[in-house]
C-alpha cells in the first residue's frame, strides 16, 4: 500500500473526487501526526464555523446588496456611505463545505437574507417600502471557496511529503511524527485568517442565513 500521503495528493488532482472525501483523508492524517491546529481548520471545514471563529480569507466573499420589487425582480439597493457600503457587501462565510456543496446542488441564486432593521441598527436609512433584502453572492465565488480548499489541502501534502512524512500502510512512524512538530507544519494555517469586521452579516444570527434562492429565518 503507498503512503496515505502520496494517495491525498493523487486524490487532489483527481476531478471526480469531492473536498469533502480530501477532508476527510486529510483529518485522518492531522489526527495520526498530532498535528492539532490543522486538525480544528478540517474540522472547520467539515462542520462549519462558529460565529466567534476566525474566518479564512478565501471565505471573505462580497456580493450585491439588493431588493426584490414584485415587479422589477431583484434590483440594486446603494448605501448613502461609500465605505459602509463595501463593509456591507462583505459576507464571511461560515458554512460546512458539505453545506457548501448541497447549496450549489439545489438551484441558482446564492443569497444571504438582510433584515430591514439591519440597516436601521447601523444607523442607515433604506426607504424602498419593499419587503425583501439580500446581499446576492456570485455563485462561482461559493465554489472558489472549494477549490481553493482543495489547493491548500496539496500544498500541506507536499509540504508533509518534502518533510518525509508519507505515512506507509496508514501508519507513521516516530520519525515522521518527530519531522511533524516543525514551527512550519504546525504552523501551517496561521496565514489562513483574516480579523472579521464589525460590520459583516453574521450568519449565524436568527434573521441571516446562507441559503440558496428562498428565505430562511428562524
Amino acid at each position: 500500500m503507498s503512503g496515505i500521503v502520496l494517495e491525498l495528493q493523487r486524490n487532489v488532482l483527481d476531478p471526480s473526487i469531492d473536498v469533502i472525501t480530501l477532508l476527510r483523508q486529510a483529518y485522518l492524517i492531522s489526527k495520526k501526526l498530532e498535528l492539532s491546529e490543522f486538525e480544528r481548520w478540517v474540522n472547520k471545514e467539515l462542520n462549519g464555523y462558529e460565529s466567534s471563529d476566525k474566518i479564512p480569507d478565501y471565505r471573505i466573499l462580497r456580493g450585491e446588496l439588493k431588493a426584490l420589487n414584485p415587479y422589477r425582480g431583484w434590483i440594486p439597493i446603494m448605501v448613502d456611505n461609500l465605505q459602509v457600503q463595501m463593509e456591507l457587501s462583505k459576507h464571511h462565510t461560515r458554512n460546512s463545505i458539505p453545506s457548501l456543496v448541497s447549496l450549489l446542488k439545489a438551484e441558482k441564486g446564492v443569497q444571504v437574507n438582510i433584515p430591514i432593521h439591519f440597516f436601521a441598527n447601523l444607523g442607515l436609512r433604506i426607504d424602498l417600502g419593499l419587503p425583501e433584502y439580500a446581499l446576492k453572492l456570485q455563485e462561482n465565488a461559493v465554489e472558489a471557496i472549494m477549490e481553493t480548499v482543495r489547493n491548500k489541502l496539496l500544498d500541506w501534502s507536499l509540504l508533509l511529503e518534502e518533510n518525509g512524512i508519507i505515512g506507509e500502510d496508514l501508519r507513521f512512524s516516530d520519525e515522521e511524527k518527530k519531522c511533524a512538530d516543525k514551527p512550519q507544519i504546525i504552523n501551517y494555517t496561521n496565514n489562513f485568517f483574516a480579523d472579521a469586521s464589525n460590520l459583516q452579516m453574521q450568519q449565524g444570527t436568527s434573521h441571516s442565513q446562507q441559503h440558496n434562492g428562498k428565505q430562511n429565518r428562524s
